[in-house]
């Protein structure tokens, strides 16, 4: 199964599922959990990114959050666990 944005072309995910076919509200719950995992990560790495490049003079209290999760969930280091907080 793959997600590719419609407006550039681009891939956004991608993964593959070996799910029990007599059971498909099961695969089906799975299959919906990661995808909404995956874009959620997605969205806030977005918007942290923008928050970062737009260095907004006054960032609101979302703002500062949304970037916060944004680096809390990249890979885990010392350093991006500090910046997040």
């Amino acid at each position: 199964m793959q997600l590719i944005d419609t407006q550039t072309g681009a891939h956004v995910w991608a993964d593959r599922f070996e799910a029990d076919r007599t059971n498909l509200s099961e695969a089906q719950s799975e299959i919906t959990g990661r995808l909404a995992r995956t874009l959620g990560l997605e969205l806030l790495d977005t918007v942290g990114r923008r928050i970062e490049q737009e260095k907004l003079a006054d960032p609101n209290a979302g703002d500062l959050i949304m970037r916060g999760w944004a680096v809390y969930n990249r890979p885990y280091s010392v350093a991006s666990r500090q910046e997040a907080r």
